[in-house]
């Protein structure tokens, strides 16, 4: 890619994922989900109009022994944090299921649906082959990607979640750099995603009319 083609590239990089972000948890943040589920379909389109991007990842599931060993540490890490929710708020640990255990439900339906693959689609298979050309190494595109990721969780106004979309959105990144399989990485999302919830986390990345009392 030219050096003109670069920073067009590099601006509207900055722009999607720096500047709107930023827009919505100023002016609009309840129009962040909308504002993806938009977003998911024009970045699909784009990526199966471009001839280089390699369709089969949409689709491929690795084997059973990398989906095992995604789950197995989705369980290690939620367990430690869910140690972590009884010690240091033990008032909200699980309690969403203790409280309202048919909108956990509903949660862990609904979520991996209309939330994890949307956002799959546009900051791993989008993101990651869209600006792989300047972006150089697989680390920095694997950095850059979880920047962006914890960037568009402004949103939700709280630090905490930020920080933890910064560090999911590395273990995603690097996830699909690895299998190069949007399903992998969806799945992985997803149960970190419900873990969160589950635990008592999940009150840091909704608006307060789900958070139980």
């Amino acid at each position: 890619m030219d050096k003109g083609g670069a920073g067009w590239r590099w601006a509207e990089l900055l722009f999607l994922f720096g500047g709107v972000p930023a827009a919505l948890a100023v002016w609009a943040p309840r129009l962040a989900l909308p504002v993806l589920l938009l977003a998911a379909p024009l970045c699909l389109a784009s990526l199966l109009r471009d001839p280089s991007f390699p369709r089969e990842t949409l689709l491929h599931w690795p084997g059973k022994r990398v989906l095992g060993s995604l789950a197995l540490r989705a369980v290690a890490v939620t367990f430690a944090l869910a140690l972590a929710m009884l010690w240091l708020d033990r008032a909200h640990a699980f309690g969403l299921v203790r409280e309202r255990p048919w909108l956990w439900l509903l949660i862990a339906v609904a979520y991996p649906v209309l939330s994890v693959v949307p956002q799959e689609v546009v900051f791993r298979s989008f993101f990651l082959h869209r600006y792989r050309s300047i972006l150089g190494t697989e680390e920095t595109a694997v950095v850059v990607s979880a920047v962006a990721f914890g960037a568009a969780h402004l949103v939700l106004h709280n630090w905490l979640a930020v920080v933890l979309t910064l560090v999911g959105g590395a273990l995603f990144a690097r996830t699909y750099v690895r299998t190069r399989s949007l399903p992998a990485v969806a799945w992985e999302h997803a149960l970190y995603g419900v873990g969160l919830f589950t635990i008592g986390l999940g009150r840091y990345f909704v608006t307060r009319w789900v958070q139980p009392s």
